[in-house]
């Protein structure tokens, strides 16, 4: 085995060690990890819209990230932000509605407004206790 190989498994042996306590890996430095135990669990809101937008490198040449910006990426970003208010965790436009096959675990919110936007209609991710939509 290369000395890369092993390098490799023993990383991967750390990382299932550290779930199985509770921690959880934020990233690889040079040999060693980071790695977070007893942080809270975070609340999030997930908000979801489906279009064109520009995606690539976006700044300057001396300062520069990967990025996903546009009309369509705002729409999504302003749709999260209906979600500390409305209490549902996961909200998706009408046009990601139209684009899933199976929408039995979606609930009409209705017509809500956003910020420099027109109302749109939203739909939030509601899976019924031991639906087969509910995750693992």
């Amino acid at each position: 085995m290369t000395r890369y190989s092993v390098h490799a498994q023993q990383r991967r042996s750390m990382v299932g060690t550290i779930h199985s306590h509770g921690g959880t890996l934020d990233k690889f430095i040079e040999d060693g990890l980071m790695t977070v135990f007893g942080a809270p669990a975070i609340d999030i809101g997930v908000g979801l819209d489906y279009g064109p937008a520009l995606i690539g490198c976006v700044g300057s040449r001396d300062r520069y990230e990967y990025s996903a910006i546009g009309d369509t990426v705002n729409t999504a970003s302003r749709i999260e932000g209906l979600t500390k208010d409305s209490g549902v965790p996961v909200l998706l436009s009408n046009t990601v509605y139209h684009h899933i096959p199976d929408t039995r675990a979606l609930v009409s919110m209705g017509t809500m407004s956003i910020r420099g936007h027109s109302a749109i209609a939203v739909f939030a991710w509601k899976p019924e206790p031991g639906n087969s939509h509910e995750p693992a």
